[in-house]
């Protein structure tokens, strides 16, 4: 459903490029010594493109982007107000990032054409917009300019095309031999195991009486339009009518023990009841009483290769991303009051536990805390829990998609740093090893 132009908003690409485990990953690889911050710049990063430094003029354009994208507005905004640091921390994620991009782009020599991204704009106007009037009407109630248009339509591009140079191809997985395969089978065995179950009919009501006028018109009419007109005239409210209510493979430890008890001693086809179970009485009919199974190795096969496909492109562009944030986040340095986290000047205030390295601190501390001073400190990782990732734009959604939508109200891979629906975790099975001999789509 397209929207009126006026309720429209431009999604900011703010540029990083694929899962990555924590915001705030300490530079470790492509560490080029620390830059320096040239005059009259807000953010440098050090090969950023051809467009390396952020003045506060930059700054001030995207700050009112960025309000714009979370559908507020700029000027109305106070610094003490919580949403001004977040417009804030997005217009300056997006300064630095876009600057990553350019600068990883321009070492591997990734270009875009200006007819690319004409037809990535023509694209746009047709399909998240009603047409060149109503794209320019939503341009005009923006702050976006023309240029600045173009660049979030050339940053997508470069995202995209570095993505499609560095992670594997989605529509050519890796190859999966036979032993990965079993070794997963073998490691995560109870994932293949379907524990006994029963396909029953339920009737819940809140007295005997009610009970057995409905079993008797059960007995009159068992199909499940009888079952369901029991329910309608005689069960609780909250009970669904449609299915005559029939729950499908229930297991033991589904339903309270003095029901599982009736459900899984009684017989096949028969009605039983009224019996009353936890403060309700029941009338149930098991339609199918099913045993334990196991899928077998060949049955699983198909399921296991996905699984372990899907493993390995996770953890292909998890590496990647860790890798390139930190040797782009070694490159960075921010002015103060525009540190964030993707600088390499960031300190986390939660680390900083000495209360006199600072001359505000030694001002008025005692002598005796002075002479006691601190130990020696060293920054910390931050621990990251199994699956708790954050996603951030360029990087292809689970369906398999591109999360780049440049314009319009669709989904962005970004709003961020915010967490969002965790990756999926890496299997027992997974070893990684698998990654070798992983090639990137684009070569």
């Amino acid at each position: 459903m397209k929207l009126a132009a006026g309720k429209k908003r431009l999604v900011v690409l703010v540029l990083a490029i694929f899962i990555i485990a924590a915001v705030a990953v300490t530079a470790a690889s492509g560490n080029i010594g620390s830059p320096k911050l040239p005059k009259g710049d807000v953010i440098y990063v050090q090969d950023g493109g051809p467009q390396p430094g952020a003045t506060k003029e930059d700054y001030d354009l995207q700050f009112k982007i960025s309000a714009f994208t979370l559908g507020v507005e700029a000027d109305d905004l106070l610094e003490d107000d919580p949403q001004w640091q977040q417009v804030h921390d997005n217009a300056v994620q997006a300064l630095i990032q876009s600057r990553w991009l350019r600068g990883e782009a321009e070492e591997r020599g990734i270009t875009p054409s200006e007819r690319e991204i004409d037809d990535e704009l023509d694209r746009i106007k047709n399909e998240q917009f009603e047409g060149e009037k109503d794209f320019n009407e939503f341009i005009e109630e923006s702050p976006y300019t023309d240029d600045a248009v173009r660049e979030v339509i050339l940053l997508g591009l470069l995202s995209q095309k570095i993505q499609e140079a560095s992670l594997p191809d989605p529509q050519n997985p890796p190859k999966v031999s036979n032993r990965q395969i079993r070794d997963y089978y073998e490691k995560n065995e109870q994932m293949f195991e379907q524990a006994e179950n029963r396909d029953v009919r339920i009737f819940t009501a809140e007295t005997k009486d009610e009970a057995e006028k409905a079993k008797e018109m059960i007995e009159d009419d068992s199909s499940e339009e009888g079952w369901s007109q029991a329910i309608s005239e005689f069960g609780l409210e909250s009970l669904p009518t449609e299915g005559g209510g029939l729950q499908q493979g229930v297991t033991r430890g589904a339903n309270p023990e003095d029901l599982d008890e009736q459900i899984f001693s009684a017989p096949t086809g028969e009605l039983v009841g009224p019996f009353e179970a936890s403060d309700s009485w029941y009338l149930i009919k098991v339609e199918a009483a099913n045993p334990a199974s196991k899928q077998t190795l060949a049955e699983a096969k198909d399921s296991i290769t996905q699984q372990i496909q899907q493993s390995i492109q996770n953890a292909a562009g998890q590496k990647f991303g860790e890798e390139f944030q930190a040797k782009w986040k070694a490159r960075t340095v921010c002015a103060d009051g525009y540190i964030i986290a993707l600088c390499s000047n960031y300190v986390n205030p939660s680390y900083d536990t000495c209360i006199v390295d600072d001359p505000s601190e030694r001002k008025d501390a005692d002598k005796e805390t002075l002479e006691a001073g601190c130990e020696a400190w060293i920054q910390q990782r931050p621990v990251v829990q199994p699956g708790n990732t954050y996603l951030v734009p360029g990087t292809r959604s689970s369906a398999g998609q591109n999360c780049n939508p440049p314009l319009g109200n669709g989904q962005a891979c970004y709003v961020g740093p915010q967490a969002i629906r965790p990756a999926p975790e890496t299997p027992e099975g997974f070893d990684p090893s698998m990654l070798e001999g992983v090639t990137p789509s684009g070569q």
